[in-house]
């Protein structure tokens, strides 16, 4: 039995060695009704050129740092190889651009999938995290990632393309993002809140 085990319950998500991602190239994608092209990397990052970002001072402390919105983030989707062997485990990875500096935390709202063509897919969702959450703070190579767990085995796989979802805001609504998915599957799907990277 390897040392690596998750275990995933109740919107949570522990690791005891981190996993390879699968590779991926990125596609267009979409925040807030405008659409950017994705930068091609080799896990499907996708950077979100808007505007430039304005917490980028590093002296700055994390208290004083304001809230991450997509124009901050480079956000990219993954599967990794997951140490439970009877499930698939990705992640939506949230990185800073640049010298950025910001926290966020709580939980992706509207989360929704599709096929190449934009025709909704339907895996069925579940999970995510309450009220009290903490916040993490991104930057200084410091990142934070939504988990999500789907079973190895059981259904035919969905041609899930893209997944969409909704920033969590803090005083605002937060902001519409799409980006590309790594690689077809099947549900039910297990998701976390945003929390800090395990492993």
């Amino acid at each position: 039995m390897p040392a690596a085990l998750a275990a995933l319950a109740g919107g949570v998500i522990a690791l005891t060695a981190c996993a390879a991602p699968v590779r991926t190239a990125g596609t267009p994608v979409r925040t807030g009704g405008a659409t950017s092209s994705a930068v091609a990397t080799q896990n499907s990052s996708a950077r979100v050129d808007l505007t430039a970002p304005t917490t980028d001072d590093p002296s700055i402390p994390d208290a004083a740092r304001g809230w991450c919105t997509a124009r901050d983030l480079e956000i990219s989707a993954v599967e990794h190889v997951s140490p439970a062997p009877d499930d698939r485990l990705f992640a939506l990875h949230f990185a800073p651009r640049g010298l950025v500096h910001c926290v966020i935390g709580g939980t992706l709202g509207d989360v929704a999938f599709a096929a190449l063509d934009g025709v909704p897919l339907d895996p069925g969702i579940g999970g995510g995290q309450g009220p009290d959450h903490g916040e993490i703070s991104v930057g200084d190579h410091r990142e934070a990632v939504v988990y999500f767990r789907a079973p190895g085995e059981g259904g035919p796989d969905q041609p899930v393309a893209t997944v969409s979802f909704t920033l969590p805001g803090k005083g605002t609504e937060g902001e519409s993002v799409t980006v590309a998915w790594p690689s077809p599957f099947h549900g039910p799907l297990h998701v976390t809140g945003l929390m800090e990277p395990v492993g």
